[in-house]
């Protein structure tokens, strides 16, 4: 009895170990916190902090964040933690990213974007052009 417990106990663990494995998520993501995002009818200009303590600056399209099957979502809170971006890669590629964005546009993370230039082009892009 006790050896039958023990190879049905033993038999559970590898077929739990095989679909465990079976299980694995090809999705990747990171997240990082905004310092200033300036919104404009094209897109969004995003500027964050680098692990290095740098700033880098990239640009969403605002076709991004419209329809079913769109690569962004924007969600709207509140507290500490905001805004911040995560971005999810599937197999190595882009798959979509989230702003997690300030309810309140008086936050001193919202800013007005710059003017004096033709801005177009840097929406112009297929993915989000990051640094690490």
């Amino acid at each position: 009895m006790k050896k039958t417990i023990i190879i049905l106990l033993v038999l559970a663990g590898l077929t739990f170990g095989l679909v465990a494995e079976n299980m694995e998520s090809n999705l990747y993501y990171k997240s990082y916190p905004i310092s200033l995002i300036n919104p404009s009818t094209e897109g969004y200009r995003i500027v964050y902090m680098k692990s290095n303590m740098d700033y880098h600056v990239f640009y969403c399209p605002m076709e991004w964040f419209i329809g079913a099957a769109s690569k962004g979502d924007i969600l709207y809170g509140e507290g500490a933690a905001y805004p911040y971006f995560t971005v999810y890669w599937e197999d190595g590629k882009f798959s979509h990213i989230k702003l997690y964005l300030h309810k309140n546009r008086t936050d001193s993370t919202w800013g007005d974007f710059p003017e004096g230039r033709d801005y177009s082009e840097k929406f112009n892009v297929e993915e989000p052009l990051l640094e690490f």
